[in-house]
């Protein structure tokens, strides 16, 4: 058996730098009180999957050791080689505190190596959806919230076709300036809380207006 170095918290932790084979290295640094990515772009982080891979790090335990000395071949074949491996090293300051090597999951448990250390173990505890993201997924998705109780305004414009919206005791509205009959105000209410909190699912840096259709979007 083998003892895996210890992170008791995030704030033993300050640096955190993911290889996932092929997809490339993904740095995460901690800046005052807040996570922010800083490899291969410069973003805010997303703070709750930070917090979970630091969370699953202190769970990591080693449960037998399967081979004493890795070779090339072993680590091919155990899927730690560099085509495959999953890698995460964790800092504090300057202090390497973590540096774990996964590779193939089985029946065993999951595959894994320490850096500095010859042997190959078998370790409960790992997840690893939380070691994979694309980098997307380690940014801060979160674009905007409200609350919708506070909302007293709603403007719609589709190319010129105006949807005017505003609270006093209740809803009312207008189209194109002319006041709506008989209007639906629980429909507003649906509006404005599928408005409440918007998430991205993806990120267009570097992309002109252009070239994502918001030089003349559809509606604003």
């Amino acid at each position: 058996k083998a003892e895996l170095p210890e992170i008791k918290g995030s704030d033993d932790v300050d640096k955190l730098v993911l290889t996932n084979a092929d997809k490339g290295e993904v740095v995460l640094e901690k800046k005052a009180d807040k996570w922010e990515v800083t490899k291969p772009i410069k973003a805010p982080a997303n703070q709750a999957n930070v917090k979970s891979l630091i969370d699953n790090m202190k769970e990591l335990k080693v449960s037998e050791q399967i081979e004493a000395n890795a070779t090339d071949e072993t680590k091919k074949s155990y899927q730690l080689d560099a085509a495959k491996v999953v890698r995460v090293a964790a800092y504090k300051g300057a202090d390497k505190k973590v540096d774990n090597l996964f590779g193939k999951s089985g029946g065993r448990g999951q595959v894994m190596m320490v850096d500095g250390k010859p042997g190959v173990f078998i370790a409960s505890g790992y997840s690893s959806y939380l070691y994979t993201r694309e980098v997307k997924n380690w940014r801060d998705q979160e674009m905007f919230k409200f609350d919708d109780a506070n909302v007293t305004q709603l403007t719609i414009d589709k190319k010129g076709s105006v949807f005017s919206f505003t609270k006093a005791d209740k809803w009312a509205g207008t189209f194109k300036g002319t006041a709506i009959a008989d209007m639906d105000e629980e429909k507003v209410k649906a509006a404005v809380r599928a408005f409440k909190r918007s998430n991205a699912d993806d990120f267009g840096d570097g992309k002109a207006a252009a070239d994502t259709g918001l030089d003349a979007p559809e509606s604003i």
